[in-house]
């Protein structure tokens, strides 16, 4: 089986509920195939007749990049060689009786910023620079300092806000 595509216990543990790293395989994942550097692209779309993959690599036209239907299993996988973390994409989804959806990626870890809508490949890698807190933080007696707890407020109509206990 290709390194881009889902195992079947992943689709097994996927379908029970309880694959609780479905992020590992859904969504855009950079990865190699067949010793080409491109994106695995897998999303859940379970009553869609096709799938394709658009975005910024391929000037958002639907007719280039096809997904395929992995089994029976609602999930649909494409491998594109040559794309790179950053670029911007979406799902054109067709579904019964020929609706068209095109939906940013449920799983993606960034998107472009508003108004746009579309989702952007990440490769997950970040840099932290915090290790002056993680220095102090060795010295410090943690049982022994104080602390701030603090609550989520909902706000109607816009989520959750922090405040104030």
């Amino acid at each position: 089986m290709p390194e881009y595509l889902p195992t079947d216990y992943d689709i097994y543990l996927f379908h029970k509920g309880c694959h609780y790293q479905s992020y590992d395989f859904l969504g855009a994942h950079p990865c190699q195939d067949a010793g080409k550097a491109g994106i695995r692209f897998t999303v859940w779309a379970p009553n869609a007749e096709k799938v394709s993959v658009i975005g910024d690599f391929n000037n958002w036209q639907d007719s280039l990049h096809t997904m395929s239907r992995i089994k029976d299993s609602g999930l649909w996988t494409l491998f594109i060689p040559g794309v790179d973390t950053g670029s911007l994409y979406k799902y054109k989804i067709n579904g019964y009786k020929g609706q068209i959806r095109y939906k940013a990626d449920p799983y993606a870890i960034s998107s472009e910023e508003s108004p746009g809508t579309a989702s952007r490949v990440y490769s997950g890698d970040y840099e932290w620079s915090d290790q002056m807190w993680e220095d102090r933080k060795k010295n410090l007696n943690l049982h022994q300092e104080p602390m701030m707890i603090t609550k989520f407020t909902p706000v109607p109509g816009r989520g959750t806000k922090m405040g104030s206990p």
